[in-house]
C-alpha cells in the first residue's frame, strides 16, 4: 500500500489488510499464521518495555532538571532507544511478508528474503534485549529502576 493510500484509508484499514493476508484461505496460511503468532508474541512482550520508556520520559520530564546530569541524559536516551527498538522491529517483521508479496520478484526470492530478514530481526531483537540489561546496570538508569521497583527480565 502506498503512502497516499495509507493516508486516504487510514492505518486501521492497512492493519486489517495485513491481518487478512495472514488469514487468507490458502495453503501458505499455516506457515504465515505461525509466523504471525511468533512475532505477535514479541510485540506483546515488548509492549511493556515501550510503557517503561514512556514512564522514564515522564519521570525525567517532571523531575528537577538541576538533578539530571549529562550522564543521566545520555544513558537515558540509550535506554529509551533500546526499549523501543525490539517493539518496532517486531511490528516491522509482521508487515514484512505482506509488503514482500507486493513486489514483482520471483516467489522463491521473496520467501528466501523474508526468511533471512526474519532471522536477522530475531538476532537483532535478542541483541538489543541484552543491551537493555547492560544499560540498566549503569548508575543513572539503575537508580531509576530501583527507585520505581521495576524488575527487568534477564
Amino acid at each position: 500500500m502506498s503512502h497516499k493510500e495509507t493516508e486516504k484509508n487510514g492505518i486501521l484499514h492497512y492493519a486489517f489488510i495485513v491481518i487478512k493476508y495472514y488469514l487468507a484461505p490458502k495453503l501458505r496460511t499455516v506457515l504465515t499464521i505461525l509466523y504471525f503468532m511468533f512475532f505477535s508474541y514479541f510485540v506483546i512482550f515488548y509492549t511493556s518495555d515501550v510503557f517503561l520508556a514512556f514512564r522514564f520520559i515522564w519521570q525525567t520530564a517532571f523531575s528537577s532538571t538541576l538533578a539530571l546530569s549529562p550522564d543521566y541524559m545520555i544513558w537515558g536516551s540509550i535506554f529509551i532507544v533500546c526499549l523501543t527498538i525490539p517493539f518496532l522491529a517486531s511490528i516491522t517483521a509482521l508487515i514484512l511478508p505482506y509488503e514482500m508479496r507486493r513486489l514483482s520478484w520471483p516467489r522463491t526470492t521473496r520467501v528466501i528474503l523474508v526468511g533471512i530478514i526474519s532471522i536477522t530481526l530475531i538476532y537483532f531483537i535478542l541483541f538489543i534485549d541484552s543491551a537493555i540489561s547492560y544499560v540498566a546496570k549503569e548508575t543513572p538508569i539503575k537508580a531509576f529502576i530501583e527507585s520505581k521497583n521495576i524488575v527487568l527480565p534477564g
